[in-house]
């Protein structure tokens, strides 16, 4: 590095450790530990944001990138029966990354703020069924100028952490028109692997599109975790294969609570 003093260049030479010594000098060890930890947040977090924005288009920003690496860094320091350095995925609570998203500016509870979503899934046959309920898109788009039609896009995702692979499973709503005073209900039927024992990741991806078909905004959230081995209602209890889950906003999730009647049509 170079720095111009009084129209001298001085030349400065800055001294760092070797490769070689952080590989092997018991003094870093810590370093190296919490490298590998921050390593494997940062592989699991692409894998996540490549099945993301394999349902909706990449979004291209760092600071969003950045914020699920810093998701998994806290999500994997809760792995108490790990040490530092040795720290998977597999041993963590996933329900945590509920309600994480990639958007292009606005909020997906800004773009497509739904009341509840009934979510069935059965590893067994293979089968998902969830139900979504707007009460009044034309309402909760207001703040976005030009809108006049959205699709919503669901997904269910396979995720492999440990082999850095997922099987991505999506259906949409198809194209269709936003309207004053009008209920929405969505029903998509999805077909999963059967007896996956993958955590199922379930997203929702919301587009608002104006009369050119121009795309306006664009939001997709993960809308549940169903990680595999743990009972809905009771983490301690055997492991379960059938889902029935309510979410309601803010995506609180409760398996034994009643849903609300679907509206009349």
């Amino acid at each position: 590095m170079q720095k111009n003093t009084n129209n001298r260049h001085t030349l400065k030479k800055f001294r760092g450790h070797s490769k070689e010594r952080l590989a092997t000098d018991p003094a870093f060890k810590k370093v190296r530990a919490n490298w590998q930890d921050f390593t494997t947040a940062a592989r699991c977090a692409k894998l996540l944001r490549t099945a993301m924005e394999s349902v909706q288009g990449p979004v291209h920003d760092r600071a969003r990138h950045t914020m699920l690496t810093r998701s998994f860094s806290t999500l994997l320091r809760t792995d108490t029966s790990s040490a530092a350095g040795e720290r998977t995925i597999a041993n963590t609570d996933l329900t945590l990354l509920r309600e994480l998203e990639l958007n292009t500016g606005t909020l997906f509870n800004d773009i497509f703020c739904f009341s509840f979503a009934n979510v069935d899934v059965s590893r067994s046959s293979g089968t998902a069924n969830i139900r979504v309920y707007h009460p009044d898109l034309y309402e909760n788009v207001q703040t976005i100028k030009g809108v006049a039609k959205y699709e919503l896009q669901v997904a269910i995702a396979e995720m492999d952490f440990q082999k850095m692979d997922f099987r991505l499973h999506k259906s949409t709503s198809g194209i269709r028109p936003v309207k004053k005073n009008r209920e929405i209900t969505l029903d998509f039927k999805l077909q999963i692997t059967r007896d996956s024992q993958a955590p199922l990741f379930v997203l929702f991806a919301a587009d608002l599109y104006g009369q050119d078909w121009k795309v306006k905004s664009s939001a997709i959230t993960i809308a549940a975790v169903l990680p595999f081995g743990l009972n809905v209602s009771d983490p301690g209890q055997p492991a379960t294969r059938e889902h029935r889950i309510l979410i309601l906003m803010p995506y609180s999730i409760t398996d034994n609570a009643a849903p609300p009647e679907m509206p009349a049509h």
